[in-house]
């Protein structure tokens, strides 16, 4: 009777300790997303410089976070912009002088609206703290289609470094580098507005 009431108790400890663990992870996953919603914030008004490869070509350029848009600048090979608000965008081919207009919601280029503006984006995340480290990984269904999204920030301090998106036969690697924090720009360099019209 002694040996079944020392293994209960055993197991109680046991299942203490787990219950501890698993509160410990849930308080620890939500610390790191307040502190990622809180780097997404402070991101307003500044720009990262970008390498983005598909496997098959690289191209170099910045993207520059607004208050309510992004825009994001390519500058090699080819000049090109794209302009993101939360339900459109706009496409400038710089060189064709050429506009293109989308709806943020049916592009996957939604996912990069959302990484750096949404503070959604990382409550169905999964969050993994690797040494230095930050890593999400997230599936999302876009037009029936599955894509998968990981994004990798280095801790301490916070700071984005790669996103990956791979899906519809398609991938994409973008790394992040020279953090700007600049004074702002003005409406008219974030407008969804073709600036080709008439001319």
């Amino acid at each position: 009777m002694q040996v079944k009431g020392r293994y209960l108790e055993k197991i109680k400890f046991y299942l203490v300790v787990l219950f501890c663990i698993l509160i410990f992870k849930n308080i620890s996953a939500q610390n790191i997303t307040n502190e990622l919603n809180k780097y997404n914030n402070e991101l307003k008004n500044s720009s990262i410089s970008f390498i983005q490869s598909d496997g098959e070509t690289v191209e170099e350029g910045k993207i520059y976070i607004g208050q309510e848009r992004i825009r994001v600048d390519y500058f090699v090979p080819n000049k090109i912009s794209i302009i993101l608000s939360k339900n459109k965008g706009v496409y400038l081919n710089h060189g064709l002088k050429e506009a293109q207009y989308f709806k943020t919601g049916r592009s996957f280029v939604k996912f990069f609206f959302e990484i750096f503006s949404e503070t959604n984006f990382f409550k169905t995340a999964d969050l993994i703290e690797i040494q230095n480290s930050i890593n999400i990984s997230k599936e999302v269904v876009l037009d029936d289609k599955t894509y998968s999204i990981k994004v990798i920030y280095e801790n301490n301090p916070i700071k984005i470094r790669k996103i990956y998106i791979e899906g519809n036969e398609e991938g994409y690697e973008m790394g992040f580098f020279e953090f700007n924090k600049s004074e702002g720009y003005n409406k008219s360099f974030y407008s969804l507005v073709n600036p080709y019209l008439g001319g």
